[in-house]
């Protein structure tokens, strides 16, 4: 029984080891098209696929009239009415530009998906990385306690209140990974659940691109001529929706004639060819109000202009914030980054160590400090990777290239 488990365990195990497949941030950046929360979107836009109207008429009638009450006397004709002068080239417009306005607004769905799935490849990367400083600090405090009980039991001048403290803060320690392990799980199943499951993240395990990478490519972000994100291109849709639909309104109003049509009476007559005839109907000029409805698509088109040059103005103004938040950034992380590289913290440590009779509490707030400086050198990083890939899709870097992984640099390739 017992060697019977053991080779179920080992079969097991060759299983996941063979046939386990880590996710890469590449592969769950390019599955962002298959996401279930865009299908709807996408089925709208293809409902105006191919979609025309019929040319010159509006619509085709057939009618028929009953003479007397006999049904042996019928009058029929067909009617064919027609559109205005352009109508049916503006009406296609209209339809065009509706398959269009679709299709951007299933990209702002794509690219705020896209966006959430950089958030958690960039949560799940910090939380790991967390957890393993924060293992680093509780061995730390625990060497700290463990000298510090040494010490009390030869001296009664160690202060019982630092053992305490110490304690606490392994205890606070402890409950913080307990809450970043949760989130991860919970990232981690997400992320699983949203590509079918089959493969585990692996994010944290990949090298993302550097400050200095980052900051190259800022500096020429700064000089460059921005294409316009997804926003803006929505606001430019509307404007050329309205518009044509303006166009259509106005070219309603040139429909000089109403119908022709084509009628026969069953009547006997003399003669056949006396039960055809046809009729001709013509619209008579200034009788018709349309200043209405095209009054109101000129309003429509002038509030879509206007909101238009407002989030061009926003967007603008978005990058430049951002450009100037991520450089604040990387001077705060550079800062840190020198004081744990040639810090007198970082240099004393590693003499005294090597002093005889050094105090092993004085060497461990050293590690601690150090500690804690990495921890918060962690965050300003990835608030630095939150605000590139949003400072990317504002400059349209993303909606250009939503495939591609806008993490990796050239330095980590």
């Amino acid at each position: 029984m017992i060697k019977r488990t053991l080779f179920i365990a080992l079969c097991t195990f060759l299983w996941t080891v063979l046939c386990g497949k880590d996710l890469t941030i590449a592969e769950y950046i390019k599955k962002t098209g298959d996401d279930p929360r865009l299908k709807g979107k996408l089925e709208m836009s293809g409902t105006f696929g191919g979609s025309k109207n019929t040319p010159l008429l509006k619509g085709v009638e057939f009618r028929t009239e009953t003479k007397n009450f006999d049904i042996m006397q019928q009058k029929y004709a067909f009617r064919f009415y027609f559109k205005g002068l352009g109508e049916t080239k503006s009406s296609n417009a209209v339809l065009q530009n509706y398959k269009d306005l679709y299709a951007a607004e299933y990209k702002i769905d794509m690219i705020d998906i896209l966006l959430e799935r950089y958030t958690l490849v960039l949560e799940n990367i910090e939380i790991k990385k967390n957890i393993e400083l924060l293992d680093s600090l509780t061995a730390v405090l625990e060497d700290k306690v463990a000298v510090l009980r040494k010490m009390s039991s030869i001296s009664q001048d160690t202060s019982l209140t630092e053992i305490v403290d110490a304690e606490e803060k392994i205890t606070d320690i402890e409950l913080e990974k307990i809450e970043l392990e949760n989130r991860a799980n919970s990232i981690e199943l997400m992320v699983m659940e949203q590509t079918g499951g089959d493969s585990k993240p692996a994010f944290h395990n990949e090298k993302l691109i550097t400050i200095d990478d980052i900051e190259k490519k800022i500096l020429v972000m700064e000089k460059a001529e921005h294409e316009p994100d997804v926003l803006v291109e929505y606001r430019k849709q509307r404007v050329e929706l309205a518009e044509s639909e303006l166009q259509m309104e106005k070219a309603k109003t040139y429909d000089f004639f109403n119908y022709f049509s084509l009628d026969y009476d069953t009547d006997e007559w003399e003669t056949p060819r006396n039960s055809f005839s046809i009729g001709l109907a013509v619209n008579i000029p200034g009788i018709k109000n349309d200043q209405v409805d095209i009054s109101r698509k000129k309003a429509d088109l002038i509030e879509e202009k206007m909101k238009c040059e407002t989030e061009s103005s926003e967007n603008e103004k978005s990058i430049k914030n951002n450009i100037r938040s991520i450089k604040r950034q990387i001077k705060q992380y550079r800062v840190l980054l020198e004081k744990n590289r040639d810090s007198e913290a970082s240099t004393s440590l590693a003499k005294y160590s090597a002093m005889e009779g050094a105090d092993p509490l004085t060497i461990l707030k050293i590690k601690e400090r150090i500690i804690k400086n990495e921890m918060k050198m962690q965050s300003i990083l990835f608030r630095i990777y939150i605000r590139y890939i949003t400072l990317l899709n504002l400059t349209g870097v993303i909606p250009e290239n939503p495939d591609e992984n806008h993490l990796l640099g050239s330095s980590a390739k």
